[in-house]
């Protein structure tokens, strides 16, 4: 049950999610967040969903900003921008009915999910895949965006090969990671959260998710040995789904 759903921001943008029901009694609901390029029906969430669903827990997964179905170009994507994306969605999870609201946010997508969960209370539970903490310490970053800085800045935007993908990044997208670090909005974060890591994690270093996890008075940081940032070895990947869909199942059990 459920099917494609259409929220309108405030702002007049359409952000397309993807709402899957198997408990009538709207209890509990996951929002899942995708990564940076990637989409909501990317498949590191496939086994996660599947394991939801048996448990009974409904599940809403958008595409961000600029992102798959969703309004607006990917050259004007900036972290406000998605943080907006997710509150919009967990603002119609909580009109809608939902008694329980979890979220979880995969890479790029678990920053802006850490930044939106220190906003609101609407948010029960909170999981993080390999989240970045700071974007300025990430191998994008370090690697292509810095090194061209002043190149960027000039031109006001900038052409880069991410996974195989040209892109374009306004300069707006640096000027906006400067001022949302998500150290400093961990600090405020109460809600529960798990953090998923790979110690192999070429991409995002799993030195940011140890120090988030100091931060976050209640969560729980787990290493998966050998793993890399997008979990590409089966036994990884089945790990790490099953790590986040037990936990949610567990947290949901006792509210």
């Amino acid at each position: 049950m459920g099917g494609k759903i259409t929220l309108i921001q405030s702002d007049g943008l359409h952000i397309v999610g993807i709402l899957n029901t198997v408990n009538a009694d709207k209890n509990n609901i996951v929002i899942l967040v995708h990564g940076f390029t990637s989409h909501k029906n990317t498949n590191s969430f496939k086994e996660i969903l599947s394991l939801l669903a048996e448990a009974t827990i409904d599940t809403f997964r958008i595409d961000l900003f600029g992102h798959g179905e969703s309004e607006g170009e990917f050259e004007m994507l900036t972290v406000t921008k998605t943080v907006r994306n997710i509150l919009t969605a967990v603002q119609w999870a909580y009109k809608f009915g939902y008694k329980n609201i979890g979220l979880l946010g995969s890479s790029f997508g678990g920053l802006a999910s850490m930044i939106a969960a220190s906003k609101t209370k609407k948010i029960k539970y909170l999981a993080l895949k390999s989240p970045v903490s700071d974007l300025l310490g990430t191998t994008l970053f370090i690697e292509k965006l810095l090194t061209t800085k002043e190149k960027w800045e000039k031109d006001g935007v900038i052409n880069i090969i991410d996974d195989g993908k040209l892109i374009k990044l306004n300069y707006l997208f640096l000027l906006d990671a400067q001022v949302n670090n998500g150290y400093e909005f961990a600090i405020k974060i109460k809600q529960p959260t798990m953090i998923v890591h790979g110690d192999a994690d070429n991409e995002v270093p799993i030195i940011q998710s140890k120090k988030l996890s100091k931060i976050i008075d209640n969560s729980n940081l787990v290493i998966i040995n050998k793993a890399g940032h997008g979990y590409h070895k089966l036994k990884d990947y089945r790990l790490m789904s099953k790590t986040f869909a037990e936990r949610f199942i567990k947290k949901f059990e006792t509210n």
